[in-house]
């Protein structure tokens, strides 16, 4: 069955719903217009998703979709697709002018697949901000974050019936392998780039570094006058990257291998990237490093998202000091306790006007393993002033730390492999 065709929402339809959303919290720059997503069997766009944060485009951050339906298509079948955003709500516009407000969630105690629920029809535009609010602390964006994070659960009946919200892990399940296998092409038309001339670790870093950028620019985060609404060119994205993220991307590297990295972007933009989740990026090692003993060798145990953030909603982080919630790290894989660290010290009001960086820092001795660490924390935050490194562990530790000691450390060490 074909996707929904993408029509412009009518202005006075768009107005209507970003202002009931703004009453319950989706501030302006929380919405992101005409979203592009990549899924098995081709690509669709949604007219606008709200985000749960203000710079946060990750999966864990989509709150509503707003869809202008035309044709008889069943509005459930939409919902179906629409779903593979994550996002839980969705309000479907009418020629007739109005809207209906839908809800998505899996069916864990069946097949693993969308069940679309609808809350309410035939609402009018002026009658949408007093619809909603029977649902008032569902859908706030706070709220939403935290079901999606396994902190809290919807409390509504009509969402409760549903049973676990499990929407985010569908939706990266649905998308993860077409995601990361063209990232795996990437690599392999790099590595075959004029008989391999460019060394192995270029390879993987041009590969990631452009994801990345990709996936900023896809999901709206390198907003600008020299970035166009539709295509851009590598040069663009390039200029883009470098006027706002220069720590985490080597613009040099880029211009050493200019043709290969013009090959790798039109490989890489065959897709859009909006629904890359960090969770997808432990595939990214085994589409890169497909040889399992090399990933014997260096005892890799990824470590969940959802598990991470357990854990350190378990870690009595508000019995330090402020200036002393610093942690470490020193084999952190793809970075999935440094993102779940983050997000618990960014909840915390007492340093809510601090500076992150200071206190998160990270370290693993696999170079193209570190890059995934420091593009997990850029594409959950959009900040890249992270500081992770890749050392041997036992020496980065006396050297790092050698006036000073982390005083939380986290980790899910190598034991199955070198243990430094």
């Amino acid at each position: 069955m074909p996707f929904p065709q993408y029509i412009q929402m009518p202005d006075n339809a768009l107005k209507a719903a970003c202002d009931s959303l703004a009453i319950f919290g989706f501030k302006p720059k929380m919405i992101g217009n005409e979203y592009h997503l990549s899924i098995p069997n081709g690509k669709f766009i949604v007219n606008s998703i709200a985000f749960t944060h203000e710079t946060r485009r990750t999966l864990d951050y989509t709150g509503f979709t707003l869809f202008n339906a035309a044709g008889d298509r069943e509005e459930s079948e939409i919902v179906r697709i629409l779903a593979k955003s994550a996002a839980p709500f969705h309000l479907i516009h009418r020629k007739s002018n109005n809207f209906s407000f839908w809800f998505s969630n899996v069916d864990v105690n069946g097949k693993w697949e969308v069940k679309p629920n609808l809350i309410k029809s035939d609402i009018g535009y002026d009658t949408l901000t007093d619809e909603l609010k029977e649902y008032t602390e569902d859908i706030k964006p706070q709220h939403i974050i935290d079901v999606k994070q396994r902190r809290s659960e919807f409390n509504h009946q009509k969402f409760k019936e549903s049973g676990p919200f499990q929407l985010s892990l569908w939706a990266i399940n649905v998308t993860e392998d077409l995601l990361v296998k063209q990232f795996g092409r990437t690599v392999n038309e790099l590595r075959g780039y004029r008989d391999s001339a460019i060394p192995d670790q270029e390879i993987t870093d041009i590969a990631i570094q452009l994801l990345g950028a990709i996936i900023l620019a896809n999901t709206g985060v390198l907003k600008g006058d020299n970035i166009p609404p539709k295509e851009i060119s590598l040069a663009q994205l390039i200029r883009a990257v470098q006027d706002k993220f220069q720590k985490y991307f080597d613009i040099r590297l880029f211009e050493k291998w200019h043709d290969a990295t013009e090959l790798a972007y039109q490989t890489l933009t065959k897709l859009h990237y909006s629904g890359f989740a960090p969770e997808m990026l432990t595939k990214l090692y085994r589409e890169a490093y497909p040889d399992k003993k090399k990933r014997r060798e260096t005892g890799r145990y990824d470590t969940p998202l959802h598990l991470t953030r357990r854990i350190w909603d378990n870690i009595p982080v508000e019995f330090l000091p402020p200036e002393n919630r610093s942690f470490a790290d020193m084999t952190c894989g793809w970075g999935s306790f440094l993102i779940a660290g983050y997000e618990r010290l960014s909840r915390m009001i007492d340093i809510e006007e601090c500076s992150l960086n200071r206190f998160i820092t990270g370290n693993d001795i696999d170079p193209f393993t570190s890059r995934l660490a420091g593009l997990g924390l850029l594409i959950s935050t959009s900040e890249d002033s992270w500081d992770i490194d890749s050392h041997d562990a036992e020496k980065w530790m006396k050297s790092k730390w050698s006036d000073r000691r982390p005083n939380i450390i986290v980790g899910n060490p190598p034991f199955g492999g070198n243990r430094k």
